[in-house]
């Protein structure tokens, strides 16, 4: 399961990042609401997204950043960052967070993961280069609309056809933990850099 299912992988990785914070139990049903409560794991997923990747090497980025500091792990870091551009282009988002969590948090650490991703961008780009004649591949290149921007954002939420909180509202039973973890002031800037993810995907 934990080898050969990037998803199941994924969900396996986020369990043992939930136990850091969470109960034992707590964390299972976290774990289970996201692999059994989303289309993460789902044969759609599995035949046609990136996303299962994506998740996999996120939680393994994640499972390194609260892990404790060594050289080695931070070089680990980076090229998993550097990996998750190259998997999918929205991941920016998440690689920004982590960057500037690690600028305000642990400055010395970022001079070792900021180079080694982008030791890996660098690369991507020269590949792309020579295969597309551009410094990323066309599927890279898609941009933000402002058209419609309000109903879009709503759909994201609420669409019957897409909509995060018509399948899967169980989401809004994490609001507990959050506030929880909320009081917690050593966990705040995880939990900042973990939102504010959240609202950029959101938008």
């Amino acid at each position: 399961w934990l080898v050969g299912d990037k998803a199941g992988a994924g969900m396996g990785l986020l369990l043992v990042i939930g136990r850091r914070f969470l109960a034992l139990p707590q964390a299972v049903a976290v774990a289970a609401l996201l692999a059994f409560g989303t289309p993460l794991w789902s044969t759609a997923s599995r035949a046609l997204w990136s996303q299962t990747t994506e998740v996999l090497l996120l939680a393994a980025a994640l499972l390194l950043l609260i892990a404790r500091r060594t050289p080695l792990r931070s070089l680990l870091l980076g090229t998993l960052l550097g990996w998750l551009y190259i998997t999918r282009p929205i991941a920016a988002l998440s690689i920004a967070a982590i960057l500037f969590y690690l600028l305000f948090q642990d400055r010395r650490r970022l001079l070792l993961v900021a180079p080694t991703a982008l030791v890996w961008f660098v690369g991507f780009c020269a590949w792309s280069m020579s295969l597309y004649h551009s410094w990323r591949p066309p599927y890279y290149a898609t941009g933000l609309s402002a058209e419609n921007f309000f109903g879009a954002a709503a759909g994201q939420l609420f669409s019957p056809a897409r909509g995060l909180l018509i399948f899967c509202p169980w989401l809004l039973a994490l609001i507990p933990l959050l506030v929880r973890l909320w009081k917690s002031r050593a966990h705040r800037p995880l939990l900042l850099t973990g939102l504010g993810v959240i609202v950029a995907h959101w938008l």
